[in-house]
């Protein structure tokens, strides 16, 4: 009896270690009223353990307080994906600490590290990405990726497991 008693603590402490090396996946989806389909299918297929939704709109013209107080609730996050142009626009200026995923366009923000996903039609200067091993992350800036073989819907799914490790 004291044996089954200590192979099944055994196994829950191995489970606990095994647990605690295995980081959740956090991510918020920014969106406007164009970008709303993407980011529910985004949302529906990635992988992740914790999401947040969030209108682009409800980010412009924020006071201060309310501003910092929403970025301080960003900051456990992995990354924050942001779904086209007007939703890219209306964070802008918002300076956040972890990464910004843009998915279908270019622009600048505030955020130490930018990663814009663009289609295989893209034809501006980007990285062309295939898979995992072709693909090369900033620790700081802004780089522009083009899916090259690849979805960018598993293009930011690559991004977000490495974002995650």
């Amino acid at each position: 009896m004291k044996s089954r008693i200590l192979v099944g603590l055994l196994a829950l402490c191995v489970l606990a270690v095994l647990a605690s090396d295995t980081k959740a996946q956090s991510l918020e989806f920014i969106f406007t009223k164009s970008g709303l389909m993407d980011a529910l299918e985004y949302k529906e297929d990635l992988e992740y353990d914790q999401a947040v939704s969030t209108n682009a709109l409800s980010l412009i013209n924020v006071p201060q307080a309310r501003l910092e107080a929403y970025l301080e609730g960003t900051r456990g996050y992995d990354a924050i994906v942001v779904f086209g142009e007007g939703a890219l626009k209306a964070i802008s200026g918002v300076p956040y600490d972890v990464p910004v995923i843009v998915v279908g366009a270019i622009g600048e923000t505030a955020a130490g590290t930018t990663i814009h996903v663009m289609d295989s039609d893209f034809s501006g200067t980007a990285q062309a990405v295939g898979d995992a091993s072709s693909l090369t992350l900033p620790a700081t800036g802004a780089v522009t990726l083009r899916c090259d073989g690849i979805e960018p819907l598993e293009l930011v799914q690559l991004l977000v497991s490495r974002l995650a490790s």
